[in-house]
């Protein structure tokens, strides 16, 4: 009909055609092409919806057929992929270490699949070592920024198919903490059956002989001076010339014996207990324990070597908390802090502990020189926690003093149940964790107005593993807390491996104390207090919301163009300016000016 109309009068009706054909049909082949256009991005959405599950649920190292076992069973089975069958772990020691992970565990960030990132799992596994063992593992503290050398030389594998794989993209489970810290805990194992043949060696013994309690004995303590003295090979030298000399590096050698004779006593105690469910011959062919005539075969002696390195952070305690107790004798602000003249003074006068140089003491993190007021001043929770502190200094790890901010960060992991919390709620729970004196009450006062900018950073969130929720819980409990420098900006070398200057002179002794500057009393302003506050930030999880590798910019781009066609639908779908009856007029192919977009 309109070409009919064209027809008649040619001028007039052929711009009607143009006006009212062609923009119509323009519009509506817009608008059907935005419809099929965004139902083909909303299935390829889904598909790769379907398939980001699917990689997810198969995202671990375990087989997929072992999804019909229950967790413990699951975890067994991956526990024996990585150590192999016979590793020895039983249920109950798994239920022991889930039991230990599970606080910090749930308090960690996530993603919607409820797995971490490597930061996350090595940090949770470093929590447990400290907490249950005072172990610290090198490399497994994310603020070091450093690698695990046990793991990268005794476990390759792992390391490259695991922490470094797909997995380490689409995240870990509790599983995963749980393994880690299996496979850690037999590496340890293996890494003393070294110093535990040298100390057969050094006794004439042979691993395949059974020792009578004094030979094991012999054996133990060799073992055990190897293990102290291990990273200064000079001291060991000067012990096996002269056994004597031992008093000489450890003045408190006698407490070690006697700790030795009681790991010997509850063995034997536990050896008793179990003696009826033994067997006559062992699994590795030596005959069985025999409570009338007791021989210490090899397997026995390490079992004692395991039992050394689980108990040994908790007989350090004590020396730790005498440490301790003359430090905060001398913080007379209750800062946390010591002026570094007193420090050496102290040592001048005989304390043999306190004579780090400053130097060593800026390396490891323990100095705080802010203060211009003030001077140079040792943070004391840090001392307690550097390396110079740590008594046993393995090639993998250390056995230090405990830190005792473990139990607070618990407790507030425990009560939030989730990775950050606001100002007002952990106000709250800080309160209840703190003795009701008023120098505790007017510190937590003084600190609310940080605890809320750091809210504020976070849009209203004070994440619980943040650099800045940990430098104010230093602040909160400066006798508990240490302070977290930025990541790098400090080393933890041992006094043997930092050098000789490691150690103060006299004459540095004397000059600092010559330098000391004068103390105000208690009652510093929380400004003054807190001179090395920075508002720099640094999150456990540098991605909150974790991605899986098979996530590219493609999905994320048809995300957008899904948007924009859906957007573009709206806009084209509204009627049109023309009349009805004049849309209808222009389609003569019977096409609706109402085009609908319809999506699944």
């Amino acid at each position: 009909s309109i070409l009919a109309q064209a027809s008649r009068n040619p001028v007039s009706n052929h711009l009607t055609f143009i006006r009212l054909l062609y923009p119509t049909m323009a519009m509506n082949f817009i608008i059907r092409g935005c419809s099929y256009f965004s139902c083909v991005c909303c299935a390829l959405l889904v598909s790769m919806s379907s398939a980001k599950r699917g990689h997810l649920q198969h995202s671990t190292f375990m087989a997929p057929q072992l999804e019909v076992l229950d967790p413990l069973q699951k975890l067994g089975s991956s526990i024996e992929e990585v150590l192999g069958s016979g590793h020895g772990v039983g249920e109950d020691h798994l239920n022991r270490i889930q039991a230990s992970l599970a606080p910090t565990w749930e308090s960690l960030p996530k993603n919607k699949e409820g797995l971490v990132d490597q930061r996350s799992l090595t940090y949770a596994v470093h929590r447990h070592f400290m907490q249950t063992r005072n172990l610290m593992i090198n490399g497994l503290d994310p603020a070091r920024g450093s690698e695990v050398n046990l793991l990268l030389e005794h476990a390759p594998d792992y390391v490259h198919s695991i922490l470094k794989g797909e997995q380490a993209r689409s995240g870990f489970s509790m599983e995963d903490a749980v393994v880690m810290v299996s496979l850690i805990e037999h590496l340890i194992m293996d890494s003393s059956q070294e110093l535990l043949q040298h100390a057969y060696e050094s006794q004439d013994r042979r691993p395949n002989e059974g020792l009578s309690h004094d030979e094991v004995f012999g054996v133990m303590q060799d073992y055990l001076i190897e293990w102290l003295l291990f990273d200064d090979k000079g001291a060991l030298d000067m012990v096996k010339k002269d056994a004597d000399n031992i008093y000489f590096f450890f003045e408190n050698w006698e407490e070690l014996a006697q700790f030795l004779r009681g790991r010997l006593m509850t063995w034997e105690h536990f050896r008793e207990r179990s003696a009826h469910k033994a067997t006559s011959t062992r699994s590795s062919g030596v005959p069985g324990w025999n409570g009338m005539h007791r021989r210490y075969y090899y397997d026995d002696a390490l079992a004692l070597v395991s039992g050394i390195t689980d108990t040994f952070g908790e007989y350090v305690q004590d020396e730790c908390s005498a440490v301790k107790d003359m430090l905060v004798k001398m913080d007379r602000g209750t800062t946390g802090r010591v002026p570094l003249s007193q420090f050496h003074r102290v040592a001048h006068n005989g304390e043999w502990r306190f004579s780090e140089s400053k130097d060593y003491l800026r390396q490891l993190g323990s100095l705080d020189e802010s203060s211009t007021w003030h001077g140079p001043q040792v943070i004391i929770t840090n001392y307690l926690q550097s390396a110079t502190n740590c008594v046993v200094g393995a090639p993998h790890y250390r056995i230090c003093c405990p830190n005792e901010c473990e139990e607070l960060m618990d407790s507030l992991e425990a009560s939030v149940g989730a990775s950050s919390a606001t100002a007002g709620q952990l106000l709250e729970l800080v309160r209840n964790l703190t003795e009701s004196d008023s120098v505790e009450r007017s510190r937590l006062a003084a600190l609310e107005g940080q605890l809320t900018s750091i809210a504020e950073l976070h849009h209203g969130q004070v994440p619980l593993h943040g650099r800045l929720f940990a430098q104010w819980l230093h602040y909160a409990f400066p006798h508990e807390c240490p302070f977290p420098h930025l990541s790098g900006t400090t080393h933890s070398f041992t006094p043997h491996q930092f050098g000789r200057k490691a150690q103060a002179s006299i004459q540095e002794m004397r000059r600092h104390e010559a330098s000391e500057n004068r103390t105000r009393e208690a009652s510093l302003a929380g400004e003054e207090r807190m001179t090395m506050w920075s508002h720099e930030e640094e999150l456990l999880s540098e991605r909150l919301h974790l991605t899986a590798p098979w996530e590219t910019n493609v999905f994320h781009v048809l995300k957008l163009l899904l948007g924009a066609a859906l957007a573009l639908c709206g806009v084209l779908g509204v009627r049109s300016r023309f009349s009805e009856s004049d849309v209808k007029a222009a389609l003569p192919w019977g096409l609706s000016p109402e085009g609908k977009c319809h999506f699944v």
